[in-house]
Parts: structure tokens; sequence; C-alpha cells
């Protein structure tokens, strides 16, 4: 990589400190974060019970706080200084999660959740969570999909959308991602369609009576309204 890249990659990086700086009120816990996180936490029991999972881009840490009380020894990492010291209750550290501080094969799983579209080289991100992980554990994550139709339709009605977002300097279609993830070294992967906020939504458990987690079906069908990727992977 020559030196302007990686000049830029450092700008980047120094702009994501400041945007989780600035905006850090929006990450508060809410329904749907509590909604979305308890989901996640009963996919990755399906695939581990315990052991030592890391977090990538943990803001304040509510995920990986939850994931500490379900009984993981849990690890949060952010680039920001300002959403770390946020996070109290956690074990937590500083990182860059394009050059991830821990050696080779240490994790039970690593979970990313709305955070790999934020990095410039996504590719290396993903190269260094197969790295970090033991053998045959899980890498689970949630990312947008830049060519989702809701994302396309999206762009021309709303003020924000995913594509919108300065700060989404590394969003992938599903193709990309699939050919980075086994660029990577994931044999095993799936990509499912992610139906943030219209199936499973938390205002459907009061209306209908009954609970949905945010995993959508065994199913690879594109629908239109399901603008993100959910990524259930094994090294």
């Amino acid at each position: 990589m020559n030196n302007q890249v990686e000049q830029d990659d450092i700008i980047i990086k120094k702009m994501h400190e400041h945007y989780l700086d600035r905006w850090l009120k929006l990450y508060d816990l809410d329904e749907y974060k509590q909604w979305l996180f308890c989901g996640l936490i009963k996919l990755l029991r399906k695939y581990t019970q315990k052991g030592t999972v890391l977090e990538i881009g943990c803001s304040k840490g509510y995920f990986t706080n939850m994931l500490s009380r379900n009984g993981y020894h849990a690890i949060g990492g952010d680039i920001s200084l300002t959403a770390l010291r946020a996070a109290a209750k956690i074990e937590r550290i500083r990182l860059d999660a394009e050059m991830l501080p821990f050696k080779n094969d240490v994790f039970d799983a690593v979970l990313a959740v709305y955070t790999i579209e934020h990095m410039p080289r996504p590719g290396k991100c993903l190269d260094e969570i197969f790295r970090v992980l033991k053998q045959k554990e899980p890498f689970i994550a949630v990312t947008p999909d830049k060519e989702s139709l809701l994302t396309k339709v999206g762009f021309h009605l709303v003020r924000y959308t995913s594509l919108k977002n300065p700060y989404h300097v590394g969003l992938m279609s599903r193709k990309e991602l699939a050919r980075a993830m086994e660029t990577s070294g994931f044999g095993h992967f799936v990509l499912l369609p992610f139906h943030n906020g219209f199936l499973g939504a938390p205002f459907l458990k009061r209306f209908l009576g009954r609970e949905f987690i945010p995993i959508p079906l065994n199913t690879n069908i594109l629908l239109p309204f399901s603008h993100h990727q959910l990524i259930v992977a094994l090294k």
C-alpha cells in the first residue's frame, strides 16, 4: 500500500473518531437495540455457549455488557476514546479493526453490528477477524447492502439512508461481501437478508402478541425490504 492510501485511511479513521465524539448520544440503548441484541445472542448460543468473545465497534458497550451478563467473557473494542470512556461497565480496549491488537486464534466468537461498513478497507477488517478467531468458531455481523432495492429507493425519498451516511466508506453489495469473505478465508458462511424494521420490529410483539427476533428465516431470497445483510460465518 502506498503512503497516500495509508494517509487517506488515517484521515477517514480520525473522522470516525470525531463522528462518535460528536454523536455519541445516538448510541443510547433503546427498545430496538435491546430487541436486536437479544436476537443476536440467541443466534450466538447456537454456536457457542461460553468463552471469550470480541465485539468490534462497541460504542457505549451495551451489547458487550449484555454478552457479559449472558455468561460470556466479553471484550468491547472501539476506535473512539469518548465511546470507551462512556462504556464504563465493560472490559474494553481501543482498537483499529483493520489492525486488531490480538494474537492469532484467541476468540471463541467475534461480533460486529453495523461496523464493517465504516472501514476504509473492510476486506482487511475481515482478514483480521478471521485471524483472531479460533477454528470452527463463529463470526456474526450485520451490515447494509448497498445494492438493495430499499436502499436505492430510499436514497431518493428520505433524508438519511445507508448510502447517504458519509461515514459508510466501506459499504458492500451482497456479491462484494461474499467475495471479501471468501478472500479472507471464510469457507463456511451465509449471507441472509436482514429484515431491519419491517419484519420482526419490536412493535410487532405488542401488536401480534408474540416475540419476533431479528433473525431471518432459513432463506436466501432477497426480499426488497431487507436492506441489510446478516453474516453468519465459521472459521
